[in-house]
């Protein structure tokens, strides 16, 4: 059901609850006892009184999982379990999915993470493009052979590249301190290096992100990009200043839903090609959709047509291709595996090799 940001825990707890309720009125006394026992038991690190905006992604999910509990309902289904949720989250919200198990609750959760595919499970379901091609019972589970059915191919692909990172320096911090969690942190980024940066919580790297993009207040220390001092201010800006963003839940706002394969593949040459607002160059636009229709997979019929109406994986293709052509000194990419299959990985784990041999 969600939560309600406007409103407490405890208020979000019982907020579908009918029998706390006295006269039509809500008997608040009860409802806070309950919430703080139930808190005690599964969530001691969160209050009663907590408001629902001030709380994390995985505190949000904890809490409609108790909705769950205390409304003894009988069947939990999950969208994306695991998504976005550092490792130390996901142990979390596997420990309270193994409550609801033992309360007799039936549970449908859908994940991409598949370390955590069985681990709560007495069945795993696998889809492959809608069809359902295998279930796996807990005592004949068997991740490469999953693997192989999601990808719909024998033979699994080799994620392995070439290190091309050079001696140069692209992106640098010194000794920055954010509003939250970074504090006096400094990195180096050099040109062609894909850097992972990973937290066991899953705040601090997104509020280096958040720094680098100008979502974020920046309250110490200096970032650098191409050896100038750079001081971010919002997205757009953080764009014209040659750094790229790209989100793995990057949708169809980012992709020109409603305009053709050709018109999105060519838009990072428009400024460069364009004068008074006019688009000159159709030779060039015409070049880039032969060039690249077939490396993308869309067929030569619909190329004319709307983007939005691709399936998933074209629309990340051309997304990130996008992204490749407009050329950005940084890319910056939030969670990128975040509710990707093992077929989108494949896709972008190309892609980012691909915008790292060019620097």
């Amino acid at each position: 059901q969600g939560t309600v940001s406007g409103i407490t825990v405890a208020e979000n707890i019982f907020i579908i609850t009918g029998s706390r309720k006295v006269k039509g009125l809500v008997w608040m006394p009860h409802i806070d006892y309950r919430a703080r026992i139930l808190l005690g038991q599964y969530a001691p690190d969160l209050s009663p009184h907590d408001r629902i905006i001030e709380l994390s992604a995985v505190e949000r999910r904890i809490v409609e999982l108790l909705r769950a509990i205390e409304n003894e309902v009988k069947l939990v289904v999950i969208d994306d379990a695991f998504g976005g949720f550092g490792q130390r989250d996901m142990l979390r919200l596997l420990d309270l999915l193994q409550v609801l198990k033992e309360k007799g609750l039936a549970v449908i959760y859908e994940t991409h993470e598949l370390n955590f595919a069985n681990r709560v499970t007495d069945r795993v379901v696998v889809m492959q493009k809608g069809r359902h091609v295998r279930t796996f019972y807990d005592v004949d589970f068997d991740e490469e052979l999953l693997k192989k059915l999601l990808m719909g191919k024998e033979a699994l692909p080799v994620f392995e590249r070439e290190n091309v990172s050079g001696e140069r320096s692209v992106l640098e911090f010194r000794n920055i301190s954010g509003a939250r969690y970074i504090r006096n942190f400094s990195l180096n980024v050099r040109e062609g290096e894909i850097l992972g940066i990973y937290d066991l919580n899953n705040r601090r790297n997104m509020e280096l992100i958040k720094l680098l993009t100008g979502d974020g207040e920046l309250l110490e220390g200096c970032i650098y990009l191409n050896g100038s001092r750079y001081e971010p201010k919002d997205l757009d800006y953080a764009i014209a200043k040659g750094i790229g963003y790209f989100s793995g839940s990057s949708g169809e706002e980012e992709l020109m839903a409603g305009r053709s394969f050709a018109e999105n593949i060519s838009l990072p040459l428009l400024k460069r090609t364009s004068r008074f607002g006019i688009f000159r160059n159709r030779k060039l636009t015409r070049f880039l959709t032969r060039e690249y229709l077939e490396e993308l997979g869309v067929p030569e019929e619909e190329k004319d047509a709307e983007a939005g109406r691709f399936d998933e994986y074209i629309q990340k293709s051309i997304l990130l291709k996008r992204w490749g052509l407009f050329g950005p000194r940084v890319m910056v990419c939030e969670e990128p595996f975040s509710n990707a299959d093992l077929i989108m990985r494949d896709i972008m784990f190309r892609a980012f090799r691909e915008m790292a041999k060019n620097g």
